[in-house]
């Protein structure tokens, strides 16, 4: 990641898997995944999640466009 992101799960459950192993976010989950983290995404159901990256620019401080 090139950037801070801050992750509440709604519903379902995601897995997170980092350098350190695996780990299972559920409805209610805070998680904070800090610039420079690498992971992998996982959801085996429909899971329902709200995110925030900092900085709001990071793609033009890069000097990219988002996807």
């Amino acid at each position: 990641m090139t950037y801070d992101e801050v992750l509440f799960i709604h519903e379902g459950t995601l897995t997170i898997e980092l350098d350190d192993g695996r780990h299972e976010c559920n409805p209610g989950d805070i998680v904070w995944l800090p610039n420079g983290t690498h992971l992998k995404y996982i959801a085996t159901e429909r899971t329902g999640y709200f995110y925030c990256l900092y900085p709001f620019d990071w793609a033009a401080r890069q000097g990219t466009v988002e996807p």
